[in-house]
């Protein structure tokens, strides 16, 4: 009974099997019991990232975690370590600096002129003077001055491709995305905003998040920052590379303005060789807010190190 009873501890206390997988930009972790730097390992050699200080690796784990971005794999298996990611000649490397202290920063970095613009939405209707104002203009507005009535064609139209957009995004036809992808190209503004939350939703598929960088030319600057925000809320390397292939000299200037709004906002310090290219190479007007968001980024760098000194 005893010698039962001991193989049954043994067996509940060892290592079990685990699965490590990596299909496009997703992982898969699921271990029961397993050294937190074996999982690590295997996650690198399977990903291609490069992994420094795996030995202040301690303790084992028990994590299942399916179909998931690499990013957010990665902030669940080292919850309980300070870490930090970077990108060096195109090539992502993963720093642990130890199991205990203060994690380096992380989130959005505020830049004055860059970050600060915010969609916006303005009325149609213009409200006539009051009369009780006693700065209203007493005089009647000039008739060649005033406002066409707004058309309700145009509200109808709107309202309409609202609906077949909404239609389009539901359908399991293998042309959906490009259904959704035209409405980019819409008179409203509304419906164009709309598709590119529709896009993001589905960033996994292919041409998605190529679509949304799309709308950086558009001519509505909500519909851009609404782009900009989309890419900097969606996690992976296809969103990041995708917005650092615009930070070249042959891409506008306003390109390069929206695209640095989104690696401010994701706040990676992964992302810092793209800006300091920005920040030697790019025009005036770009180069000023790709400098100051290098600064915050080499300030986080400064900050890690710091961390692993201290512990």
């Amino acid at each position: 009974m005893s010698v039962i009873l001991l193989a049954v501890l043994l067996n509940a206390s060892a290592p079990q099997s685990t699965v490590v997988q990596w299909t496009g930009e997703r992982v898969t972790v699921r271990a029961v019991n397993t050294p937190l730097r074996t999982l690590l390992e295997d996650v690198v050699q399977r990903t291609g990232i490069l992994l420094s200080g795996a030995d202040r690796l301690a303790g084992n784990e028990t994590v299942d975690i399916r179909n998931a971005y690499l990013a957010d794999a990665l902030q669940i298996l080292l919850a309980n370590v300070n870490f930090i990611v970077t990108r060096e000649n195109g090539q992502f490397h993963l720093r642990v600096y130890s199991m205990t202290g203060h994690a380096p920063p992380t989130g959005p970095i505020s830049i004055p002129g860059l970050t600060d613009q915010v969609v916006t939405r303005t009325d149609d209707v213009v409200q006539p003077p009051d009369p009780a104002d006693p700065d209203a203009d007493a005089d009647p507005a000039d008739p060649d001055d005033a406002l066409e009535p707004a058309d309700p064609d145009d509200d109808t139209e709107e309202a309409q491709e609202l609906a077949d957009l909404e239609r389009a995004a539901q359908s399991n036809e293998t042309d959906s995305l490009l259904e959704v992808s035209s409405s980019l190209q819409s008179d409203h503004s509304e419906v164009r905003i709309r598709a590119l939350h529709l896009l993001a939703a589905r960033s996994e598929e292919p041409d998605a998040i190529a679509e949304i960088v799309s709308a950086f030319s558009d001519a509505d600057m909500n519909v851009v920052l609404t782009a900009s925000d989309l890419l900097a809320s969606i996690p992976g390397l296809a969103a990041l590379e995708a917005i650092e292939s615009l930070l070249t000299p042959e891409t506008g200037p306003e390109l390069q303005i929206a695209a640095l709004r989104s690696l401010a906002l994701r706040g990676d310090v992964s992302s810092i060789d793209a800006v300091r290219r920005a920040a030697r190479e790019a025009p005036p007007t770009v180069r000023e807010f790709a400098q100051r968001l290098l600064e915050a980024l080499e300030e986080r760098t400064r900050v890690a190190t710091d961390v692993k000194r201290a512990n």
